[in-house]
């Protein structure tokens, strides 16, 4: 087993793996860091391993560093994912308010303007 150790921009995230590939430490850190394996760049030595590649083939060691970085154009999908959901969520703060002003005026107004009968008495539908 080797001990490896990945520095990411919030944590480091130490692990004992034997022989894996890129991909697999990948899968691996989705749970850390909430970062699907599209999203996330594995490098070691500065360089970019991709998923297919054997850590040990790459010169991963025992105690090895390897720093994860975040896909930017993720990081900006979540980023545009996360506006939207807050403005509907304020959307929806708004609507429910204005509900709640129509009860309190549907209360005040008097029953006798909601009678629907008598409105039908006076026009011919």
């Amino acid at each position: 087993m080797i001990g490896r150790r990945i520095a990411s921009e919030r944590d480091y995230h130490r692990f004992q793996i034997g022989g894996s590939a890129s991909g697999d430490v990948k899968s691996l850190l989705v749970h850390d860091t909430g970062l699907e394996p599209q999203e996330q760049h594995l490098l070691f030595k500065g360089q970019e391993k991709q998923d297919y590649e054997l850590l040990h083939d790459a010169g991963v060691q025992d105690k090895s560093k390897l720093l994860l970085v975040e896909d930017a154009a993720a990081r900006e999908r979540r980023l545009q994912e996360q506006q939207k959901q807050e403005q509907f969520a304020r959307a929806c703060q708004i609507i429910s308010h204005d509900h709640a002003d129509v009860d309190k005026l549907e209360e005040q107004t008097p029953p006798s303007m909601f009678n629907y009968r008598s409105l039908s008495e006076h026009f011919s539908w």
